[in-house]
């Protein structure tokens, strides 16, 4: 063994010709190599080869590095503008229905009659207290047909008719209005402008709310979501949740610019220029603006950069030692290889949270592949959480929060969808309150009214038989969706049973008398009193009132005798 061994060292080195083979001169190089000892050779070459394994194992820890932070962080910021824009759109959806409740009520339309009385004025200022202090509204005017301002909640409220002149202007033609505008003193305004009809349907006036987005509520949405948020229009930020937020023009003109006009979520991950922001759009009414969502990539800027130069002078470092030894070099690699487990170990604490990262056994390269698929598996984890935490808020944003059932915004877009798909269905829509509510309320106190609506509306999902065709708009009026296409007066026959089931006493509380109340229903056929869901939704109000004229406890069908008259 040993002579075939000598032998093969010999054939290596060019001494030797391998059995059969025709000796030959040695060439130029082989002469040149010959020069070196074998053991100097082959440590050249494990230098050489060493020097490419660890740039490689830099350059892929850096690549992997990058990707990692890219994915979670784009999915933490999205996860922070959805959250955003989630509560953005509740509020304003909450500030439209406010106003469109006002619009509606008596005591509203009395007070822009000509010749008001100061007893007027005083229920109408109540009514839009009480509106103002539910809703958190930051302006909230009564305006009649002249443009002048009727009332005020409170009366000290920064007022924005002068802004707001076309839109009060549209609204006194007829048309409700939601408006976006930039405030002087900083932030964003949404407006809700909405006509005010008299009995005979004439607008008689305005009523005109407004909700602020400024800096506290970016500084609210940064604290939930650990991120730095700012609010953008065409022509600038308005809002911010710390001086810590920054805009660059040369940087971030572009991508604000995309998302104003393409209306599409864009992602600036720049690590050079230490940027990692998510641009999304939002569009209330006609108007568009942009949440900027901004993460910490200053720590990852710093981890890679440290690690790309520690990759150079590792290569140069295991190039010289080498030289000197194979076993230095051995050893010299291992420590490296450990190094880069550590900073992937702390790299993956950083993304995923995780205190300790499972260690592994054995090669450092191993343990080092385990730690990124660790990493990988918890940015998936954290990818579904956030998913989650998305159909929730779409989930919390279409429900009544004290019920369950869907709210305004959702039943607009159930009956547009409904419309849309079957415009020659046959289906009615009853519109009803609760008759007593408000002394129920004011008597054994709102935790028992809770109650009361919470086991109505489980009354009338039995009766209805869907819980999506009952839907609670506010306060203690419900809309059902009932077909029109079974037997002659199903409409009517459903709405007595209503006005019974409701009539049935309410055993709220242990101990205490039992709650009565009644109902009165609004009833509008489709297609025959309307082809669209505000057509609808208005004359089983109208119908709704009629039934209420009529003493409640009853029922009135729109354009029937006894009922309204149809346009």
């Amino acid at each position: 063994m040993s002579s075939a061994l000598a032998r093969a060292v010999q054939v290596v080195r060019g001494s030797l010709a391998p059995p059969g083979a025709t000796a030959r001169p040695a060439s130029g190089q082989a002469r040149w190599l010959h020069r070196f000892p074998l053991g100097l050779q082959v440590l050249a070459f494990i230098s050489v080869l060493a020097v490419v394994v660890i740039g490689s194992s830099y350059r892929a820890y850096v690549d992997s590095a990058q990707a990692l932070i890219r994915a979670s962080e784009s999915e933490h910021l999205i996860g922070a503008a959805l959250v955003a824009q989630t509560r953005i759109e509740a509020e304003s959806r909450v500030l439209v229905s406010t106003t469109q409740s006002l619009a509606r009520h008596p005591a509203v339309r009395e007070a822009l009659q000509e010749g008001t009385t100061p007893e007027a004025l005083a229920t109408v200022g109540k009514e839009m207290a009480a509106a103002f202090d539910s809703a958190g509204l930051s302006t909230l005017d009564l305006i009649d047909r002249r443009r002048v301002i009727v009332h005020s909640a409170p009366a000290t409220a920064a007022r924005g008719i002068k802004a707001s002149v076309w839109g009060v202007a549209e609204a006194l033609g007829g048309e409700a209005m939601l408006q976006t505008a930039k405030e002087a003193r900083g932030g964003l305004i949404v407006r809700s402008i909405v006509p005010v009809p008299d009995l005979d349907g004439r607008v008689v006036g305005v009523v005109m709310a407004g909700t602020r987005f400024d800096n506290p509520f970016a500084r609210r949405i940064a604290q939930d979501s650990t991120v730095e948020l700012a609010i953008a229009t065409p022509i600038g930020v308005v809002a911010r949740s710390s001086d810590r937020f920054h805009m660059t023009p040369a940087l971030h003109q572009r991508p604000l610019e995309q998302a104003l006009f393409e209306r599409q979520p864009v992602l600036v991950f720049d690590l050079a220029h230490d940027d990692l922001r998510q641009y999304v759009p939002v569009r209330l009414g006609d108007e568009t603006f942009v949440l900027i969502v901004q993460g910490d990539a200053q720590a990852a800027q710093a981890h890679v950069v440290a690690a790309a130069r520690e990759a150079t002078r590792s290569a140069m470092t295991m190039f010289g030692l080498a030289i000197v030894a194979a076993g230095l070099f051995a050893v010299t690699l291992g420590r490296r290889l450990r190094q880069i487990r550590s900073q992937a170990e702390h790299l993956a604490r950083d993304i995923t949270g995780e205190v300790h990262v499972p260690a592994l056994g054995g090669c450092e390269l191993d343990a080092l592949e385990h730690v990124f698929d660790h990493t990988a598996r918890s940015v998936a984890r954290h990818h579904e959480a956030l998913r989650q935490a998305k159909v929730q808020a779409e989930h919390a944003a279409d429900s009544d929060p004290l019920t369950g059932l869907p709210n305004r915004g959702c039943l607009m877009r159930m009956l547009s969808s409904r419309l849309s798909q079957q415009p020659g269905e046959d289906w009615a829509l009853l519109f009803l309150d609760l008759d007593g509510f408000k002394q129920v309320n004011d008597q054994r106190g709102h935790d028992i009214g809770d109650a009361l609506l919470r086991e109505a509306a489980e009354r009338l999902t039995r009766l209805v038989g869907r819980r999506e065709d009952v839907t609670r708009l506010g306060g203690d009026e419900f809309v059902l969706i009932a077909h029109a296409d079974g037997p002659p007066l199903a409409p009517q026959r459903l709405a007595q049973k209503v006005i019974h089931a409701l009539e049935q006493p309410f055993h709220l509380d242990a101990g205490a008398a039992p709650v009565q109340v009644s109902a009165s229903i609004g009833i509008a056929l489709h297609p025959e009193h309307g082809r669209d869901a505000s057509t609808l939704l208005k004359h089983a109000d109208m119908a709704l009132y009629a039934a209420k004229g009529a003493g409640r406890r009853t029922y009135r069908l729109y354009g029937s005798p006894g009922g309204p008259p149809a346009t």
